[in-house]
């Protein structure tokens, strides 16, 4: 009964529990719904950094492999929003220290953990 009166209120029911929403044009500028911090713009940016890492983590591979001539073996970049880190293997150290400044030189503002493993 509640949501049919609801309904014909001009209010929208929303899931089982009949929660209901305002039409668009009764939402203050202010609300939370339009805020950045909303649900859906912190999980727009979310995605969005998601995406820009892994594209860094792309761009910081290749430049790795092109610096080392790929003597990285099993390379790994897992770069999250204020970090870099490498991982593998690799005969000398002077490979590692090539990709090290090679992540540097792509990392930008982010720290770098060199666990590529000498053997």
């Amino acid at each position: 009964m509640a949501a049919r009166s609801l309904q014909q209120s001009g209010a929208t029911v929303v899931g089982a529990r009949n929660r209901t929403e305002r039409p668009a044009a009764a939402v203050p500028k202010n609300s939370a719904a339009q805020s950045p911090a909303s649900p859906v713009g912190t999980l727009s940016n979310a995605l969005m950094k998601t995406a820009e890492c892994r594209a860094l983590a792309e761009r910081i591979a290749r430049d790795v492999r092109e610096s080392t001539g790929q003597s990285i073996r099993q390379l790994c970049v897992e770069v999250d929003v204020d970090r870099v880190r490498l991982s593998g293997n690799c005969s000398t150290f002077y490979s590692k220290q090539l990709a090290q400044h090679a992540a540097i030189d792509g990392a930008g503002q982010r720290s770098i953990s060199n666990e590529i493993e000498v053997n």
